[in-house]
């Protein structure tokens, strides 16, 4: 993922180049598995709302809930000094 990206432009030496922030890593992907599907959603109704977030549970039989496993994260950031 990448986020905070944005083109500096040199007039001076009629060049460009970006800044930005990333993030990438290695990891897996896992289907969660039914008896641990309504708390995952909690938690991501949780990150995404203020407060507890009530949502219908009728539709969570026909939901797949997807778990990603971080083995390795690594981060970088540019950031260009123009004078």
């Amino acid at each position: 993922m990448d986020h905070a990206h944005q083109l500096v432009l040199n007039d001076e030496k009629m060049s460009c180049t970006m800044e930005y922030e990333s993030v990438n890593g290695k990891g897996f992907i896992e289907i969660v598995s039914e008896d641990k599907k309504i708390k995952g959603l909690k938690i991501l109704m949780k990150h995404y709302h203020v407060s507890e977030f009530p949502f219908s549970l009728k539709p969570v039989k026909n939901t797949t809930v997807f778990r990603l496993k971080v083995i390795e994260l690594k981060g970088k950031r540019r950031k260009v000094s123009v004078k």
